[in-house]
């Protein structure tokens, strides 16, 4: 299970996502891994920051937490 949180323009950024994203939601991400994996979309490389977890119950939270701060989240099976 993946909480997507969005998309940069280099990993640095994406990785500075997934920090932003564990400080608003404290222990809840704390056992999530964090990822970035890059991506070409339209010619256009991007990195996505999402979390992987084992829990989907869990992700649903994070990412109603996450979106109650203004940030933006989906959860994905992969």
């Amino acid at each position: 299970i993946y909480i997507q949180i969005g998309t940069a323009q280099t990993e640095t950024d994406a990785k500075r996502l997934l920090s932003s994203a564990r400080d608003k939601v404290g222990p809840t991400l704390s056992a999530a891994n964090m990822q970035t994996e890059k991506v070409t979309v339209n010619g256009k490389t991007l990195w996505r920051a999402r979390f992987s977890l084992n829990d989907e119950s869990i992700a649903h939270d994070a990412c109603k937490t996450l979106k109650k701060n203004k940030m933006a989240c989906f959860v994905s099976r992969g």
